[in-house]
Formats: C-alpha cells, structure tokens, sequence
C-alpha cells in the first residue's frame, strides 16, 4: 500500500518547499526539506543537531526539546531562545524529508495565541487521516488537502 502525506496547505515532495507569512511581530512558516540522515544517524539525533545549529548560528540555546506525536509519527516540540528571537518549532522527519513548522517572534513582544493556534493546526495528514498509523512500507508522495 502507498501511502500518501501531506501537511495542510503545502505539497511534500522531498524537495524544498516553503510557505511563510508575517503575523504582526510573528513570523509563522512551513518547511520541507531533505532530511539528509548519515547512515549513522537516527532521527532523534538530527531533531536535536538541527536545534543546536540554530541556536548557535544565533547565539542562543535551547530552551526545550520534548517529543510530540502526529498520524503514528515521533517528532520533537523545541523553543529556541536566540536572545532578541524566540523560534518555536514541530518537526518530524518522514520517508528521509524533513517537516517544520516554526514561528519566530520577538522575545518580549507576541501575541502567544497567535503561535498557539499556527501550532496548534499542523499536523501530518497520512491518507487524509490524521491518526492513521505508520506502516514501514509506505512512500512518501504529495497531495494538497484544505
């Protein structure tokens, strides 16, 4: 069976595909990208390499890095405090592709509901369902829902 996956609104194909807009002070945006895993590396240690890179290429730390689970996938919630910027992220990797989700805003100044609610509404959609399990045979491929 080939299973089919998408995030609302945006295409996943493997390749780099982003969608973003400004909230007042909040940027929200979706990514995708290629995971590009070492054969020794495990998702878990690309979820938290790919945190530290960010908080040192802007001089910050990392604040939290908890798993979170959609449609039978592990991924990872993280708060990354760069000092002026806080980025605020689920990701998961699938199928060797990375899913993002991030809404960055300024440290004191944000509408916290704002982020809830971008957050809030991401998910991965596997067949149209949001909790349908993963299978160790499925294929990623696109298909834009809502």
């Amino acid at each position: 069976m080939t299973c089919v996956w998408s995030i609302r609104g945006l295409e996943i194909d493997g390749q780099v595909s982003e969608w973003g807009q400004w909230i007042g002070d909040t940027r929200v945006a979706i990514a995708t990208l290629p995971a590009n895993l070492g054969s020794n590396e495990s998702a878990e240690g690309r979820y938290e390499s790919s945190a530290v890179g960010l908080a040192e290429a802007w001089d910050g730390f990392v604040v939290l890095s908890e798993p979170i689970e959609s449609a039978g996938v592990e991924g990872r919630h993280q708060i990354i405090n760069t000092g002026p910027i806080i980025f605020r992220r689920h990701f998961y990797i699938v199928n060797e592709v990375a899913l993002i989700a991030v809404a960055s805003y300024p440290e004191h100044d944000h509408d916290e509901s704002v982020v809830e609610h971008f957050l809030s509404r991401f998910e991965l959609l596997r067949d149209g369902d949001p909790v349908a399990p993963l299978d160790p045979g499925d294929t990623l491929n696109s298909r834009e829902l809502e």
